[in-house]
C-alpha cells in the first residue's frame, strides 16, 4: 500500500508566495485589516488552514483555493529542473554564465503548451503566468542573438583594420 503524503497547506501558501515575490508584509497589505505579517507567518507554519483563512490567502495570491490544496512543489521543482537543466548543464560544461543561445528540448515546450490549453479556472492564474514566461523567454532569446549578430559585425571591422 502506498504512504500518501499529507498536504502542508501552509508550506503550499509559502511556496506560491514565494513565487509571485511577495514578503509576508506585502500578502498582509493586499489581505487587509486583520492580516498581519505574524499572522501569515503562523498559518505558513501549519499543516491545515481553516476554509476561511484559506479562501482569504488564495485571494490575496490571485489563485484558486483548489490551487493551494492540489500545489506540489516537488513536482514543480523536477519541472523547472527538467526544463532548464539542459541549458544549465550547457552552460557549465562550456564554462559560461550567461542567457545566449538557449537549448531547450521541444518536449519541454510542448508540456508548457499542453498546460496552457487547460480550462481549469484554478491554474487560469498559473498559465498567465507561464504564458508571460514564454513570452520574456522569447524575448531574452532574441535580444541575445541580436547581440551576437552585432558582436560578430564588431569583430568583422576590427579584423579589417
Amino acid at each position: 500500500m502506498r504512504n500518501q503524503k499529507k498536504t502542508h497547506l501552509g508550506e503550499n501558501v509559502r511556496h506560491l508566495r514565494e513565487a509571485f515575490g511577495l514578503k509576508q508584509e506585502a500578502l498582509a497589505a493586499r489581505l487587509g485589516e486583520g492580516w498581519s505579517q505574524k499572522k501569515i507567518s503562523v498559518l505558513e507554519s501549519r499543516a491545515d488552514i481553516d476554509d476561511d483563512d484559506l479562501k482569504q490567502l488564495a485571494e490575496g495570491l490571485g489563485v484558486g483555493v483548489e490551487h493551494i490544496k492540489k500545489y506540489d512543489h516537488e513536482k514543480v521543482k523536477n519541472f523547472i529542473q527538467n526544463y532548464y537543466g539542459d541549458y544549465g548543464q550547457n552552460n557549465a560544461q562550456n564554462g559560461q554564465n550567461n542567457h545566449g543561445d538557449h537549448n531547450v528540448n521541444p518536449q519541454h515546450i510542448e508540456k508548457v503548451d499542453h498546460l496552457e490549453q487547460k480550462q481549469d479556472p484554478s491554474v487560469e492564474k498559473s498559465n498567465e503566468l507561464i504564458s508571460q514566461i514564454k513570452s520574456l523567454y522569447d524575448d531574452l532569446l532574441k535580444s541575445e542573438r541580436e547581440k551576437i549578430t552585432l558582436l560578430e559585425k564588431l569583430l568583422e571591422s576590427y579584423k579589417k583594420m
